[in-house]
């Protein structure tokens, strides 16, 4: 219900539309491509009551597969086939993507010092963030999520706090936003964002136009990882590691991959809804969007070397992705897309 908040601001758009100029290039035609093609695969899930692969019978195999990590989390319905409430909300989010790109575009535009205000405004959250996972860890330790559900989800707002930390001028403000996100990052105590993390401080001393490279090895590898191959590499793992997590992992892709292999149009149609999760970018993207998820990771692909800002984002969104989808998460899909739209767009014409 919180993106109906997102319909005011429709009527507030065409005040700034004398600022906003549709160029044609190849962004616009990305952006373009990505919108129809996500409204495409809502309207053809919609009329397939939000199951486009009979997954009620697929219920099983994922139940054999993730039994203990299923029970434990009181899953009924992985797929929410057929859920028309949280599919429509789901589907909304991800359509509604050119407004936040152009709400990221206005606010650097009329907002003045607006990465500063942005910054601030991170920081303060992170704050509270810190006092509740201080709180919480004393009275009960554990994993902290601060104001979230999952730690994994803290992990993202950690991140995004060492990214403008690395980037501001201000010296006190830039270690007291490095001291907060090491601080998060410790407490939800989450494997995906230290991968993230060392991969962006990595890039940063060597060059951040091989993250293209890196991008294309970390899809490869999301594939691969569903196949036979996982299998040797747990077993290499298992010799230094505790791997319990990544085991449910691996099972949860191999499902996913002989589900996408036995009807490969779904790559194209999707899978008509959600799984409740898949933790990684690539199953994620396309069981949910079909071929909208793959113009998604097309277009970050398209812009990750246009700066250092978007770099940094389209890194640790990436990186992250290999054990955790993240910033592409309903939830957190618009706030990427603003900050797309804050660093991209950063001349007096909009070039959408």
């Amino acid at each position: 219900m919180n993106d109906a908040l997102i319909f005011p601001i429709l009527f507030i758009l065409p005040f700034f539309l004398n600022e906003i100029k549709i160029k044609k290039n190849s962004n616009s035609l990305f952006l373009f491509l990505l919108f129809f093609s996500i409204l495409f695969i809502f309207c053809f899930s919609l009329y397939n009551g939000f199951d486009n692969a009979n997954l009620n019978s697929q219920e099983n195999n994922i139940y054999n597969a993730l039994k203990w990590l299923i029970t434990d989390r009181n899953i009924n319905n992985f797929f929410s086939a057929g859920d028309f409430y949280r599919n429509i909300l789901i589907y909304l989010r991800y359509l509604l993507f050119p407004f936040y790109l152009v709400l990221g575009y206005l606010f650097i535009l009329r907002q003045k010092k607006s990465f500063e205000c942005l910054f601030n405004c991170f920081l303060f959250a992170g704050f509270l963030h810190l006092i509740i996972c201080i709180f919480n860890f004393i009275s009960l330790g554990g994993r902290q999520a601060g104001m979230f559900n999952n730690p994994a989800e803290l992990s993202i707002v950690a991140l995004l706090i060492f990214v403008f930390s690395f980037y501001d001028d201000f010296t006190k403000r830039k270690y007291i936003g490095i001291c907060v996100s090491i601080s998060l990052l410790v407490f939800s105590f989450t494997f995906s964002s230290f991968i993230a993390l060392f991969s962006f401080l990595f890039f940063n001393f060597v060059n951040f136009y091989k993250i293209r490279l890196f991008y294309i090895l970390i899809i490869i590898c999301s594939y691969l990882l569903s196949m036979d191959v996982s299998s040797v590499v747990s077993g290499e793992l298992a010799k230094y590691l505790y791997i319990g997590s990544l085991l449910n992992r691996f099972n949860l892709w191999s499902v996913l991959n002989d589900i996408f292999s036995a009807y490969p149009l779904l790559y194209i149609f999707s899978l008509g809804s959600f799984p409740v999760f898949t933790d990684n970018i690539f199953w994620f993207l396309v069981s949910g969007l079909g071929i909208g998820g793959v113009f998604l990771l097309f277009y970050m692909l398209y812009i990750c070397c246009r700066n250092k800002y978007i770099s940094s984002l389209v890194l640790i969104v990436i990186a992250q992705g290999i054990l955790f989808p993240g910033f592409i998460m309903p939830y957190f899909i618009g706030l990427l897309f603003f900050l797309f739209g804050f660093f991209y767009y950063k001349d007096e014409v909009c070039e959408i």
